[in-house]
């Protein structure tokens, strides 16, 4: 009796999980795209947290090596999701001349468009 109990128990518990590769969506063959900067004003503070935001997650380990601010390595990149803080290590020029290239790339690897 034992032995059937297990067969039945094993056979219903083996036939619950649908089996197969999940469908998913369409392929993601488009890089980051940038919508927005944070703080929209003109002017900013010696001191203040520049937010890049993108349409999607991007890759740590691509942005250091991909923005530059005026020419110069005296400031700080952290990455939360889809967004990009800069923040000075003590205090911003009077002008801020970023530049993004190409390099920064999703999680699958795709760099920006032109």
């Amino acid at each position: 009796m034992k032995k059937y109990f297990v067969i039945i128990i094993y056979l219903l518990l083996s036939s619950c999980a649908s089996q197969g590769y999940p469908g998913g969506g369409a392929i993601d063959e488009q890089g980051p795209g940038v919508l927005e900067f944070k703080p929209n004003s003109e002017i900013i503070s010696k001191t203040q947290t520049i937010s890049i935001v993108f349409d999607e997650m991007v890759d740590n380990s691509c942005v250091m090596e991909s923005i530059n601010i005026n020419q110069s390595d005296d400031f700080q990149v952290r990455t939360k999701y889809n967004k990009v803080m800069l923040t000075p290590n003590n205090e911003w020029d009077d002008i801020i001349e970023i530049v993004l290239l190409r390099g920064i790339c999703d999680y699958q690897k795709n760099i920006m468009a032109l």
